[in-house]
Parts: C-alpha cells; sequence; structure tokens
C-alpha cells in the first residue's frame, strides 16, 4: 500500500459502471494502492471538467495511477499531477486525448479494448445479422398484425446468410480479430487491411491480408474496427462507399467519424449499397431528425457494443490489474503511441 490510485469518473447515468463500488467490490482486496475516488461529477463539457477536477485536486496531487471512464483530461491538467505515471482509460477509443503530448511527459496511456473485444465482437455478429435477415421488420411486423409482410417485400430475395459470403475487416486489432474469429464459424472467406501485419491470425484463421481498395471491391459485407485519428476519420466515403459491391453492407461498431454520414446517407438512398448497421454515429445521441433514421436499410443501436455485464466486469479488472503492473516496474499491456 502507499501508490495513490485515482478513479477519476463522469456521472453517465448508470450506463455503463456503478463506478467506485463496483472497483472496491472487484478490486479494492487485492490491490497494492491507496484507493481515492474523484468525485461523480455529471461533466457535459471541457470548462465543467476542469472545473471539477480543480475542485479534486488536492485529493488527486499523489496520484501515481488515474483510471478514467469517459472524461478527456488536458495536458494542463495532467502537469499538475507531478507523480502521475500510468492513465488507464476504460474505453477501448482514445480520440480526444493528446497521445504525442502524454507520451512526452512519460506517462504511460493505456486502452481496454482486450476487456471489451467479446461484447463488441458478438454485437458485430447481431448487428450481421440484423441486416441479413432483417430482424427490426420481422419483429415489427409481428408486433403490427402484418406478419411476414414486414420482412419479406419480394421472392425472399432481401434476406440473406452470412455462409460464403466474402467478409473485409478493416483493422485486425484486438476487437477485428475477434469478429473474425466468431465469423470463421460461418464458413466465409476473410479478408483484412490493417497498417500492421498480423501473421499469427493469418496462419490460425486462415484471412489474407489484402489492400483497402480490394476489400471495398470485393467484400459483402465490411466491418470497420480501427481507432479514431487523423489518418481514420473520414476513411469512409463517397469514393470508398462506390467501391463496395451493391449488395454489400457496411458496419462500424467503432467510431461515428470513421464515416461520412452523408456520404452513407446518399450511398444508401441509391442503392449504391444494401444497407449499414452502426453502433456509433458522427454525432451522439443521434439527432431525431437525422435521415438515417427514416432508411429501411439502416440499423442504429445507441453506441452499446462493448456494454455487457461481463465485460464491465473485465474492464475494471483489466484496468486495475493493469495500473499494477506500472507501478510494479512491468510494461502495461494496450499502451497507445503516437
Amino acid at each position: 500500500m502507499g501508490e495513490k490510485l485515482v478513479f477519476y469518473s463522469k456521472n453517465d447515468k448508470g450506463r455503463t459502471l456503478s463506478r467506485s463500488d463496483r472497483a472496491k467490490q472487484l478490486c479494492f482486496d487485492d490491490l497494492r494502492c491507496e484507493f481515492l475516488f474523484s468525485g461523480d461529477e455529471d461533466y457535459s463539457n471541457s470548462a465543467k471538467i476542469r472545473d471539477g477536477f480543480e475542485k479534486n485536486l488536492e485529493k488527486m496531487i499523489d496520484a501515481e495511477v488515474i483510471i478514467c471512464n469517459g472524461e478527456l483530461l488536458s495536458i494542463e491538467m495532467l502537469k499538475k499531477l507531478p507523480n502521475l505515471r500510468h492513465i488507464q482509460l476504460l474505453s477501448a477509443g482514445f480520440d480526444g486525448w493528446d497521445i504525442d503530448a502524454i507520451n512526452d511527459l512519460g506517462i504511460n496511456i493505456c486502452g481496454n479494448s482486450p476487456a471489451i473485444s467479446n461484447s463488441v465482437a458478438e454485437h458485430t455478429i447481431a448487428l450481421i445479422m440484423m441486416l441479413y435477415k432483417r430482424l427490426p421488420q420481422a419483429v415489427e411486423g409481428v408486433k403490427s398484425d402484418q406478419w411476414m409482410k414486414k420482412a419479406i417485400t419480394g421472392p425472399y430475395g432481401n434476406v440473406h446468410e452470412i455462409t460464403g459470403k466474402n467478409i473485409g475487416i478493416v483493422g485486425l486489432g484486438n476487437i477485428g480479430s475477434k469478429v473474425a474469429k466468431l465469423l470463421r464459424g460461418f464458413d466465409v472467406n476473410i479478408f483484412y487491411n490493417d497498417i500492421k501485419e498480423f501473421s499469427n491470425f493469418e496462419d490460425e484463421l486462415s484471412i489474407k491480408k489484402i489492400s483497402f481498395e480490394e476489400l471495398l471491391k470485393i467484400s459483402d459485407i465490411v466491418s470497420v474496427h480501427v481507432p479514431l485519428s487523423d489518418e481514420t476519420r473520414g476513411l469512409f466515403g463517397a469514393k470508398e462507399f462506390g467501391l463496395m459491391k451493391k449488395d454489400s453492407i457496411f458496419i462500424n461498431t467503432c467510431r461515428g467519424p470513421v464515416h461520412d454520414e452523408q456520404s452513407l446517407v446518399t450511398a444508401l438512398k441509391s442503392d449504391e449499397i444494401l444497407g449499414a448497421a452502426l453502433d456509433v454515429t458522427e454525432v451522439e445521441p443521434i439527432s431525431k431528425n437525422s435521415e438515417l433514421l427514416k432508411l429501411d436499410n439502416c440499423v442504429i443501436t445507441p453506441h452499446l457494443a462493448g456494454s455487457s455485464k461481463e465485460s464491465v466486469d473485465r474492464r475494471i479488472m483489466f484496468a486495475f490489474e493493469n495500473a499494477n503492473k506500472t507501478l510494479g516496474g512491468i510494461q502495461p499491456e494496450n499502451l497507445i503511441f503516437s
């Protein structure tokens, strides 16, 4: 005991975590850290985050580790914590954090994608099924006394099987590789594109790395699993949707700004692609006036792919175990570099 650890959380009205009590319940007895809880502020903008940070600075001043649930701390804030060695995110995404500056300060910053990969991968498969089997329309049809009329609008031509399809995975990290493993059971052909080589997965899953453009041209299902960065923002726009097959579907469970929403609307309305299923949108919550909500070939869920009882437990356990690696002089997992 002796190291200082802060669990820094926003009040999300219970959407993801029961925060400090849950963390203590799962981890506190095994920690070799002094546990400090920064508060439960309801921050909705940067000014409130800054004010909340200043209010809690006295209890955080000696922190060597900060575990963040949804809050972005600026470099100016981090510089006020002279002993800080490790920032652990409870999310997989790290958009908004100044990774270059954090690296320059010699502070570890780690994501949490290993802990949520099962949940996101399962949700990805569910979204594919929702589109291919027209499940939302089928359920609505039964409830509205129309039986299968909502789901079937032709000679079964708008309901599809996954079996035998070409799958294109963009981003084969913790989550993308888990999606590939789950899809392997459907007897599909899997291709991927990533800035890294994954020869281990290529051998294990019999998947092949191809160029981004080729992947778009041959895939029946394109599923994207990349972090949001300057390089991936707007990765899918009019050109990319135009390269995809007319009977292909687009799945995004990573970050909304990875696709250009208006380009996606155009592609869906003009039948450039068959459909899209999203767990993320450019603006969240999505506007009730969004054109995407009016389209029969678009399914949207409210950014909950990583949320499950099991993933919440794993996220907290991973966060504290990873923090203790840094405190123990061991390199932590899922380090983020610029």
